[in-house]
């Protein structure tokens, strides 16, 4: 899980800034309802502001890798692991960045999307899950083998 929240961390504050300067009104508002809506305080609508924020990147290679992301998000983030102070403080942290992209504040956008994953980097690591494998690790000399649904 190491390598996912590192390479979170490159990737989604500057797609928070790249969402701020590009997004649309309506995609704006979009983010804004997605973290105003009761059921902010789960994982699979934690996802959703992430998917959501990819969308209002306007960047189709970036929609695509964060849609990607998150779905394998989704496979290994376990519901349990996050207890009602977590869930909390992620809503917070969701409705900040969604503020700051509505708004138009790139660097503060991508600022508080760095503290979040942050934070969430933090949760792993005192769930003891920083180590736990995304996927198989294969060995030096071979390749992880897609199914060939995976493209689809």
């Amino acid at each position: 899980m190491l390598d996912l929240v590192d390479f979170r961390l490159v990737v989604e504050p500057g797609a928070a800034a790249m969402a701020a300067r590009d997004a649309t009104l309506e995609q704006r508002q979009k983010l804004l309802d997605t973290v105003k809506s009761e059921a902010n305080d789960t994982v699979q609508h934690s996802l959703q502001f992430h998917r959501e924020l990819g969308v209002a990147t306007n960047n189709g290679f970036m929609r695509t890798i964060l849609t990607a992301l998150h779905a394998v998000l989704e496979w290994q983030t376990k519901p349990q692991i996050l207890s009602d102070y977590d869930q909390a403080e992620s809503g917070a942290a969701h409705l900040a960045i969604a503020k700051a992209v509505s708004a138009g504040h790139a660097t503060k956008a991508e600022r508080l999307m760095r503290e979040h994953l942050e934070q969430f980097r933090q949760v792993l690591e005192r769930e003891g899950r920083l180590d736990d494998p995304i996927v198989p690790r294969p060995d030096a000399d071979s390749a992880i083998q897609m199914p060939s649904s995976a493209w689809y």
